[in-house]
């Protein structure tokens, strides 16, 4: 892990200055679970500086990828400080001046 992690902080960078556009990192498994990672100060540092979870598995790569598709996110009045993090984040990622200016045919 630490190895794809170097490479990834060399390549954001090479980008500039910009935030981190890493959401998470998945570390899959060969069908047997070890909770015994080891990982470097700098990428810990880089880690928590950042704010990526990284969880781990035992499946492997394409049963992780299908178990995380078929996540169903819901929304809704029971979990208000899910529609905080919704609001917050489309208030960060989202240009609504720019989307409000669109032209709408009726």
């Amino acid at each position: 892990m630490p190895e794809a992690i170097h490479k990834m902080m060399a390549f954001q960078a090479s980008q500039g200055p910009s935030d981190c556009q890493l959401a998470g990192i998945v570390i899959t498994g060969d069908g047997t679970h070890s909770s015994n990672l080891s990982i470097t100060n700098e990428v810990e540092d880089y880690l928590l500086k950042h704010r990526i979870p990284v969880i781990s598995t035992h499946l492997d790569t394409y049963g992780s990828a299908v178990k995380i598709n078929r996540i169903e996110v819901k929304i809704n009045t029971r979990t208000p400080w899910k529609v905080n993090l919704a609001e917050e984040m489309i208030r960060q990622y989202v240009d609504l001046d720019r989307l409000l200016a669109v032209p709408v045919e009726r």
